[in-house]
């Protein structure tokens, strides 16, 4: 276990660099889910999960939450979602159950962060 917290960076860093990886993390499994769309259909939201999770490991619950605002809006952007009230309506329980799991994803990936220090 001292082995794994070794390997995770430290808390402090700047927050651009925080949410720039976590940017970019996002953008590589948003590619690999953008690449299988057509074996996972519309709504593969589980591939996003471990850009979900990853962050809340590697830096915190803020990065986690922030990759979580930005995989809700690609996918939405990616399943055609427009910004009037029947697409919203549509897509409206998948996206709110992808929210709340991840939101819990990134709490309880913040909470192995600190058990293992």
């Amino acid at each position: 276990m001292d082995n794994i917290l070794q390997i995770l960076p430290r808390h402090g860093l700047s927050i651009w660099v925080r949410y720039g990886f976590t940017l970019a993390i996002v953008a590589a499994f948003f590619l690999i889910r953008a690449g299988l769309e057509g074996r996972v259909g519309v709504y593969g939201f589980f591939i996003m999960v471990p850009a979900i999770f990853l962050p809340s490991i590697l830096f915190d619950r803020g990065s986690s939450f922030f990759a979580t605002a930005i995989s809700v809006l690609l996918l939405y952007r990616f399943v055609g979602g427009g910004f009037d009230q029947q697409t919203f309506n549509e897509h409206l329980i998948p996206f709110g159950l992808f929210i709340v799991v991840c939101l819990g994803i990134a709490t309880l990936g913040e909470a192995l962060r600190k058990a293992l220090e």
